[in-house]
């Protein structure tokens, strides 16, 4: 097993070479990093071949063509061993798999009763074989009873599950965005934003709004446009990409995100550093409506 304290895009390939490795895991914005690179026409001239993503891609199979590589995914976090599960055959656009066997998964309301099929609710876990979820939180008594309310560990994630079995995560609840009655999930947005050429990466948050709710602020990674990005062209291209609902106020250059040791962008983060005075204004521009 081959790791590195962080993940880089310009080194990836090269420890692939050097170590002859078979099988990676890609989490967060690793394969857009990867896929962004110029193609090249040794792209598959390489030893990998299983790759676990989460999520994956918007273009999974030009991905595996690309790259002459087996895609899975999974839904996880570090408390719940993977209860979710493709192996390799990916299944609809956006699903993490089936139930693996050993786990039981519902999709809950605020009260756990279970939600009609293709209903986003929160995504609750247990297991018939024990010790393999986690028995609790490290001296934290309350935030282990108020997840294992039910006798069902809660994820706080919001998932659905569609009538062939397919489990959907949509987005942390606590990251769902609320804006004009819509609710709207961050990590679609994010998706969709960062195809756009002119960024490396985004993150959308949610931000008190003038007339109730949350307006969306973007912060964007952009390594090629840091010093003048072009706020007009990049709202151009999302319009592009994105429904109308979903186009955020305010856009935030940044030169990194803050990430958790495993690569997930750390939203709470954001949420304390917000600061809609130091962003570009949409409403401000005249591209936007208020």
């Amino acid at each position: 097993v081959i790791i590195r304290e962080y993940f880089k895009t310009d080194e990836f390939w090269k420890d692939i070479d050097l170590y002859k490795i078979t099988t990676s895991l890609l989490i967060g914005s690793t394969p857009v990093f990867l896929w962004n690179q110029e193609p090249s026409e040794d792209d598959s001239d390489h030893t990998l071949v299983n790759v676990l993503m989460a999520p994956v891609p918007e273009n999974p199979d030009a991905y595996k063509s690309r790259f002459g590589i087996k895609i899975s995914t999974v839904f996880n976090m570090t408390e719940i061993s993977c209860p979710v599960m493709s192996h390799w055959q990916l299944g609809p656009p956006g699903s993490c798999g089936k139930i693996r066997d050993g786990y039981e998964v519902r999709i809950v309301d605020e009260n756990d009763y279970e939600v009609p099929l293709n209903d986003v609710g929160e995504i609750i876990v247990r297991s018939s074989k024990p010790w393999t979820l986690n028995s609790g939180y490290w001296k934290a008594p309350e935030a282990t009873a108020k997840a294992w309310r039910n006798g069902w560990f809660h994820t706080g994630d919001g998932g659905k599950i569609d009538d062939e079995g397919y489990i959907y995560f949509v987005d942390r609840i606590i990251d769902t965005i609320r804006r004009r009655g819509e609710n709207i999930s961050s990590m679609a947005l994010e998706a969709m934003a960062n195809e756009s050429p002119f960024v490396d990466e985004t993150a959308a948050i949610g931000v008190p709004a003038d007339v109730g709710e949350e307006d969306v602020m973007l912060y964007v990674v952009s390594s090629d446009n840091l010093e003048n990005f072009p706020y007009p062209d990049f709202w151009e291209d999302l319009e592009k990409r994105l429904p109308r609902f979903m186009m955020p106020r305010y856009v935030l250059l940044v030169n990194s995100l803050p990430v958790t040791p495993t690569e997930k962008v750390r939203k709470v983060k954001l949420r304390e550093n917000a600061n809609i005075d130091l962003a570009w204004d949409a409403v401000e521009a005249g591209l936007k409506k208020s």
